[in-house]
């Protein structure tokens, strides 16, 4: 297999908004935007979340199942680890672009991964609406 590589702070970024909203029966986009919002003060474009998907799915470190986002079994607990090194919320992205460049994962598959605008502004209003409640 190729190794990955070119792993990227936005890949962390998500990859931990990931960690985050995915407590073990996966996680709606709009809780994976408002943990990218409550790590970076941002909401994460369609092409942010677009490639990180695609590329996290393509290591096998991401599943789509049922409409919702999962954290692979066989990763999780390491990444649960690398999210609770020491550091604030604000270094979480950091974290896991670390996690990411030191994993040495390999590419599994070829498939893209798309979150449309409207897939995005579903799920921002959805979580604006929680906020509200």
């Amino acid at each position: 297999m190729k190794p990955a590589e070119n792993w990227t702070w936005n890949d962390g970024w998500i990859l931990m908004a990931l960690v985050m909203s995915d407590t073990g029966d996966g996680a709606e986009l709009a809780n994976i935007i408002a943990c990218a919002d409550a790590t970076n003060h941002a909401i994460p474009t369609p092409n942010e979340l677009s490639w990180a998907f695609t590329k996290l799915f393509s290591v096998g470190l991401l599943r789509k199942e049922e409409g919702k986002f999962r954290i692979s079994e066989e990763f999780r607990d390491d990444l649960v680890a690398a999210y609770n090194e020491p550091g604030g919320l604000f270094e979480t992205a950091r974290k896991g672009e670390n996690w990411l460049n030191e994993s040495g994962l390999d590419l599994r598959v070829s498939k893209n991964v798309t979150v449309t605008k409207e897939n995005v502004d579903d799920a921002y209003k959805t979580y604006i609406s929680r906020i509200r409640k």
